[in-house]
């Protein structure tokens, strides 16, 4: 269930119809290293061996690998972050 308000919770902030107001790197990084630190001994192992296929990776440091690769051509397409943030989430939960 707590699963399931987290996913509201980041769906609603994403559909609010504010103006999108980015995290910074280090707000990126904070989040991610709580999530790091609060993940289930499966989850680590999981996520472990994915952050395995790049040396030196931790949640923390690819926490902004989205902003890092975006293009002027991608920025503002918030539908799409829709459509991916949908989707990711349904693939992360068992």
């Amino acid at each position: 269930m707590r699963r399931l308000q987290q996913a509201a919770l980041l769906l609603s902030i994403v559909l609010s119809p504010q103006l999108a107001l980015a995290w910074g790197a280090v707000a990126h990084r904070a989040i991610a290293a709580e999530a790091n630190a609060q993940l289930s001994l499966k989850a680590r192992a999981e996520v472990d061996s994915l952050l395995a296929l790049e040396p030196g990776a931790t949640l923390a440091s690819i926490s902004t690998w989205a902003d890092e690769h975006r293009s002027p051509a991608t920025a503002p397409e918030r539908l799409k972050a829709l459509k991916y943030l949908v989707h990711l989430v349904a693939d992360v939960h068992p």
